[in-house]
């Protein structure tokens, strides 16, 4: 059992929100069937949803919850100058114990709302004084396929304690000050895709973005994604527990709202 890590993370997006603060991202959930997990969903905050992983082979079912098939130029706009994972010659499936990972599916969900929130940051930073017209002509011209794209995708997983980690850049120029992102989880499942490893480090160095994200604790072989994020100087992590994890959200919220001043 989890150390509800998605729950936390589903009632900071809450208070968030009901704050005003914009926020963006996506979240993974368990799937259980006749009370045993069998796998992970990926949830965007817009309600979209598609599967993670599930236990054994993938089922004709779980063809049918994957999210429909993008245009192929927003998925190369998404994805930008990568193209979505392959599986490697002579490994047709990517497997985390008991788990096979959906990767297409994952992909499909998380990369383009991650692109999304990126490109929306980079239109804010070139605002200038018709700050409102000038992000919506930048971003009309990023792709004719964002408004089909926004805050409809994304994905993760996890199943060891997690920590709670969380970053904060810049301010920017001019615009909201900051964009709340909401990455749950950064893990062994994700982390098959190079462009969402990609995406990540790129949103953890966009100014005006604050990245609210889950990673798991350090077990076995280190995940260098991970570690790079843990050794972050403007990364604060609180570890989740059973214990403290009904106490941690109102640090959480505090450590959001005093980085947006």
């Amino acid at each position: 059992m989890g150390v509800g890590k998605t729950t936390l993370i589903q009632k900071a997006i809450e208070v968030l929100q009901s704050s005003g603060v914009p926020v963006d991202g996506f979240y993974t959930q368990e799937v259980r069937q006749e009370g045993k997990r069998i796998g992970f969903d990926v949830v965007t905050l817009s309600g979209a949803q598609g599967p993670l992983s599930r236990v054994g082979p993938l089922t004709s079912e779980d063809d049918d919850r994957r999210p429909a098939t993008l245009h192929s130029a927003l998925v190369r706009w998404c994805v930008g100058s990568l193209e979505r994972s392959q599986p490697l010659p002579g490994k047709p499936e990517c497997r985390v114990g008991q788990y096979v990972v959906d990767l297409a599916s994952f992909e499909q969900l998380a990369l383009p709302v991650l692109r999304n929130i990126l490109d929306r940051m980079r239109a804010l930073e070139r605002c200038g004084d018709d700050s409102e017209q000038q992000t919506l002509r930048v971003q009309a011209q990023a792709s004719p396929y964002l408004c089909q794209c926004s805050g409809e995708l994304q994905g993760t997983c996890m199943y060891h304690p997690p920590h709670v980690f969380l970053q904060s850049g810049a301010v920017p120029s001019c615009g909201p000050k900051h964009r709340v992102c909401i990455i749950d989880e950064i893990g062994k499942m994700e982390l098959f895709s190079q462009p969402f490893i990609q995406a990540v480090r790129q949103m953890l160095c966009t100014p005006g973005t604050i990245v609210v994200g889950t990673i798991p604790v350090p077990k076995g072989k280190p995940l260098a994604l991970v570690e790079e994020i843990r050794k972050r100087r403007d990364v604060k992590v609180f570890s989740v527990t059973r214990e403290n994890r009904n106490s941690l959200l109102p640090d959480i919220v505090a450590v959001v709202q005093s980085n947006r001043t």
